[in-house]
């Protein structure tokens, strides 16, 4: 009886499995990087969407709840700088601090590169800001009318993001920050 000797690999056929696998495990990865890149890329497009969508909620809630007289673009000098920024009197509801509860002053300017809504307090002196969105360079304001409000912000990346308020409140507005203090 013959005894089958089995014949080791050479040296090519193990050259070309290699490279097979090596080619396999080539298209696997760079499919991987490829998703993870467009996965990374939807993330941040959905982040910033997101930020958009509270900046508009949180701002259609101040102005909805805005004496329309009250409503104006201010100017502050910085060095050599003058920053726009608009203020208006706002009904903040009940908050959990009492001192930032009911009829507040607000101030909408960007800080650095984030466009902040700065809450002050009964006595004056105390302020809370809210930071609406970041990563943004300038911000122009313009009221077209008494009830209409226009934002354009330009970010990092110098993309406009033009943003329009309606005011639902009328013009003779009688409730005002003294009002209610006394």
């Amino acid at each position: 009886m013959k005894v089958a000797r089995k014949r080791p690999l050479t040296l090519i056929e193990v050259c070309i499995a290699f490279g097979i696998i090596a080619v396999c495990f080539y298209i696997v990865f760079s499919n991987f990087q490829t998703s993870a890149k467009l996965i990374a890329k939807s993330e941040k497009a959905s982040l910033s969407i997101l930020k958009r969508q509270y900046l508009m909620q949180r701002l259609t809630a101040v102005f909805e709840k805005s004496e329309t007289k009250s409503i104006a673009i201010e100017e502050k000098k910085e060095g050599a700088e003058t920053i726009p920024y608009l203020t208006c009197v706002f009904e903040n509801g009940l908050d959990r601090e009492l001192t930032f509860s009911g009829i507040r002053k607000g101030e909408i300017e960007v800080i650095g590169n984030e466009l902040k809504l700065t809450i002050l307090a009964k006595d004056g002196e105390e302020k809370r800001e809210e930071i609406l969105i970041d990563h943004i360079t300038d911000a122009v304001w313009d009221i077209d009318t008494p009830t209409v409000i226009k934002l354009e912000l330009t970010d990092d990346q110098n993309q406009t993001l033009p943003f329009t308020f309606v005011t639902p409140r009328l013009a003779d507005d009688k409730v005002s920050i003294e009002e209610e203090e006394t």
